[in-house]
């Protein structure tokens, strides 16, 4: 008798157990049924204004309803299935619709264009369709994604808590259909294409995250697995890579082209000089540096999310042009240099490059990527980099400027052994007594004339004084040592002939040795006049000084 008994309440508990069932199956399904109602009148209120505390207290009911019963997840679900997915699905069909019957345009602007579009329609359901229900959702102090509380911003009623139909209905079905209708949007080939599609895709998720009222939410918002999945489908370090060598292919280009090449120069009487580029540059290998630094941080290739990364980019590319100088300083750069007309001219051209680079450096580029950082702590690395990135630039002035001053010494030094031929000129030659200065006198600093006449534009007046005063000094020092060397050689020829003709020269007559010395003098005295005319003063030359004193003696005017 007491199995039956057993038996008889095993299956009156089942039974039971199935009419409960039956009972909560019925309840869900009313739940679900006015859940679905309330939505609809909602969506069908065309204005906000329309949704009136009738409609909105009928919502609070059916939401704590599903609270209270521990269904909050079954009300996301139903919310994503049977109006957000399927609204989003509509709509991204009906924009691809009209692009396809529309002028195709690029697969560029095409991709962001529908991107586009999708978001304007993501964010009128989570601004304006379901406004009602996310405010019945959201906790009452408004934060926002910043985690800026404010006080004083409440909800008209308190939230019903325990929802979250942003991150569990409406961003998964956003997700879901970005994947399996927009998924090219995610394609880093076309780096165009993804920087707008990717900045796009984080104004919508901010704005959705604005939709929060407090940091926690947001916190959270970003731990689901649609948000996480969506960042991760963003390849930016494919990204990045495309615009690396994009950037370092264009000044390496640059860079290894002909010298010469990257001039533009115009010939004016006959003169040939050197015409600054658009962007005020004279060297285009330095505009590209330039132009691919600050592309880095423009509005149509930056990324903040790459920021620490273009930012090393912009350092490598002026250092790798701190190498090129370097290079070209050291290959135009020995004892004997040749062709010196031609070193002065390039050395000249990249010292004033390396000026405006970094000039413009430390003002265009470091206000560009100034902007582009949020963090202060961002911003002092900023300044820190781009100040040691300047001095670097600037280091390099000083020696290309000097190399200058070598070269055009060299040239003009080569001019300075024709006092030597004075030798051949009078000895034993008969010829009357100098008069005159040699005609070679003008060419002795002739290259330097013509290099401060053609760089003024260029060059500043400092750095003039600068390169006059250290060419006259290599000459003059040469032309000492030549004077001293005739000296002492004429000195001992004319001795040896007079003991050979062993006889003194006739009175008032002047020997060899005295012509080439009165011919010396005249000629030194002119090449004083020379240094007075391109703004050296010979007065307050101690070089000079002594290479008058050599041929004091013959002064044969006085």
């Amino acid at each position: 008798g007491g199995g039956v008994g057993v038996g008889c309440g095993k299956a009156s508990f089942e039974e039971l157990q199935a009419r409960v069932g039956e009972v909560e199956h019925g309840l869900d399904r009313r739940l679900e049924t006015n859940f679905h109602q309330c939505l609809k009148r909602i969506l069908k209120a065309k204005e906000e204004t329309d949704r009136t505390p009738l409609l909105r207290d009928k919502l609070v009911h059916i939401l704590r309803a599903y609270a209270a019963s521990n269904k909050t997840l079954e009300a996301e679900d139903f919310l994503r299935r049977v109006f957000i997915a399927p609204s989003l699905e509509r709509h991204i069909e009906e924009i691809q619709t009209s692009f396809i019957s529309s002028a195709s345009p690029s697969a560029s602007s095409s991709s962001i264009a529908l991107l586009e579009q999708f978001a304007l329609f993501v964010l009128d359901i989570v601004q304006h369709k379901y406004a009602m229900l996310l405010d019945c959702t959201l906790p009452n102090t408004t934060t926002g994604a910043t985690g800026t509380t404010d006080a004083t911003t409440v909800t008209e009623a308190p939230a019903v808590l325990g929802f979250d139909f942003l991150g569990r209905s409406i961003w998964p079905a956003v997700y879901e259909v970005l994947c399996s209708k927009l998924s090219n949007c995610f394609l880093p080939g076309i780096p165009d294409s993804f920087h707008g599609n990717y900045i796009l895709s984080m104004r919508l998720l901010s704005a959705v995250e604005n939709r929060y009222r407090c940091r926690e939410a947001v916190l959270h918002f970003r731990q689901t697995p649609a948000y996480t999945d969506f960042i991760k489908k963003w390849n930016i370090n494919i990204y990045f890579q495309l615009r690396f060598q994009e950037i370092a292919s264009d000044v390496e280009h640059h860079l290894a082209e002909p010298f010469n090449n990257q001039l533009t120069v115009a010939s004016v009487d006959g003169t040939v000089s050197v015409k600054p580029q658009s962007s005020g540059f004279l060297v285009r290998s330095t505009e590209s540096i330039l132009k691919n630094c600050l592309k880095c941080f423009n509005d149509d290739i930056f990324l903040s999310a790459l920021s620490p990364r273009f930012l090393r980019l912009s350092m490598q590319l002026l250092s790798r042009f701190s190498s090129w100088v370097r290079q070209l300083h050291s290959a135009h750069n020995s004892d004997d240099i040749k062709n010196p007309e031609e070193v002065a001219r390039i050395m000249t051209v990249v010292a004033v490059d390396l000026e405006t680079l970094a000039s413009k450096v430390g003002d265009d580029l470091y206000k560009l990527a100034l902007r582009k950082m949020e963090s202060e702590e961002a911003q002092e690395h900023i300044r820190t980099c781009l100040s040691a990135a300047v001095s670097g630039l600037r280091r390099l002035v000083d020696p290309c400027f000097e190399l200058v001053a070598k070269a055009l010494g060299t040239a003009c030094n080569t001019q300075t052994g024709a006092v030597k031929t004075l030798v051949t000129v009078y000895r034993m030659t008969g010829r009357p007594a100098p008069t005159k200065p040699s005609s070679f006198v003008s060419l002795f600093l002739k290259t330097l004339k013509s290099y401060l006449h053609d760089h003024a534009p260029f060059v500043t007046e400092s750095r003039r004084i600068s390169i006059r005063s250290s060419v006259v000094e290599s000459v003059t020092a040469r032309l000492l040592e030549s004077v001293h060397t005739m000296t002492q050689e004429v000195k001992k020829m004319d001795e040896m002939l007079r003991r050979l003709k062993k006889a003194a020269p006739t009175a008032g007559e002047m020997s060899d040795a005295d012509k080439i010395m009165s011919q010396l003098y005249l000629d030194i005295k002119e090449y004083g006049n020379e240094l007075q005319a391109i703004g050296h003063s010979t007065e307050t030359d101690s070089m000079y000084a002594q290479l008058t004193t050599q041929v004091a003696d013959y002064n044969m005017t006085a």
